[in-house]
């Protein structure tokens, strides 16, 4: 709630979430500083997150996600006595194509999964939008298997902005990840509370080469080595779905509908694994740019 008062003799009052306040007697970089904290730190996203790169099942762990396929969540919001609440159907554009995770007067929020073995994982990846002026979010999966149970990694923010993090597993100091079973978002190092918005919360690794499906298994990519360009020759006439990453598994390159040909020129020489989807069928190729 938010009113204001005059008195002549006294000054202009502003009442902001129960606190009452001068407003001549604040500085007015204080006073800018404050206002701005409470209508833009209080504003939603309206696009969706960037869209995940097509992976292969066998290489992601999906816990929130429109692209993949989810394994279960017991519990959005367990009784952790934090601040704030989840709504775990916030939709950015109002298209109903994406949802995300809306955790509204943050300060921390536990996530109750099914036990799963990710220690094959090697990245975790999170989509986060926050206009909260000061707001800090570190992120943690919890385990209660071998190693750590849980250590919190800070997570990257563009305030007003969507921010696409990958953070390696080496990150989260000894943990093993081979019997997770909750997450953990953690916002008390910075201001507090904070509204965050989050989409897209995976354990993935880099693309396993030579994993063909059957169906693509006729598609041949040339010349290898290759420059410039490479050509893909296929029995079906129905476009490629392309994405190309490096030996650390970074998407590099991605480009749809590929009937025959892809410019690679924007690659620095090195070994590539190249994902092609092709309707339902996934194949992924090794590729040498010179």
């Amino acid at each position: 709630m938010l009113w204001l008062k005059i008195c002549a003799s006294r000054g202009l009052f502003v009442n902001i979430g129960g606190i009452t306040l001068n407003l001549f007697k604040m500085k007015k970089i204080t006073l800018l500083a404050l206002l701005l904290s409470v209508f833009i730190g209080h504003a939603q996203p309206t696009s969706n997150a960037p869209t995940p790169p097509t992976r292969v099942a066998s290489d992601v762990i999906s816990i929130f996600s429109d692209s993949y396929t989810d394994i279960s969540v017991t519990n959005f919001n367990p009784g952790w006595g934090q601040t704030g609440g989840v709504d775990s159907a916030y939709d950015p554009t109002g298209a109903g194509t994406n949802t995300v995770l809306a955790y509204t007067n943050f300060n921390y929020q536990g996530t109750d999964i099914e036990t799963t073995n990710a220690s094959a994982m090697e990245n975790l990846h999170i989509d986060v939008w926050s206009s909260t002026i000061g707001a800090v979010l570190q992120f943690s999966p919890i385990n209660n298997g071998t190693g750590a149970t849980e250590t919190l990694v800070n997570v990257t923010l563009n305030e007003g902005a969507w921010s696409s993090v990958d953070i390696p597993k080496s990150s989260f100091t000894d943990m093993t990840w081979d019997s997770l079973f909750q997450i953990k978002f953690d916002g008390q190092a910075g201001t507090n509370p904070s509204d965050v918005y989050i989409d897209n919360i995976y354990f993935w690794k880099s693309p396993t080469a030579s994993i063909d499906d059957h169906s693509l298994n006729s598609v041949k990519l040339y010349p290898n080595p290759a420059k410039g360009v490479v050509n893909f020759s296929m029995v079906s006439n129905e476009a490629l779905e392309v994405s190309v990453y490096d030996l650390l598994g970074k998407q590099v390159l991605r480009a749809e509908n590929v009937q025959s040909q892809l410019n690679i020129s924007s690659l620095n020489p090195g070994m590539y694994f190249v994902n092609m989807t092709q309707g339902s069928s996934v194949s992924t190729k090794k590729l040498l740019v010179n």
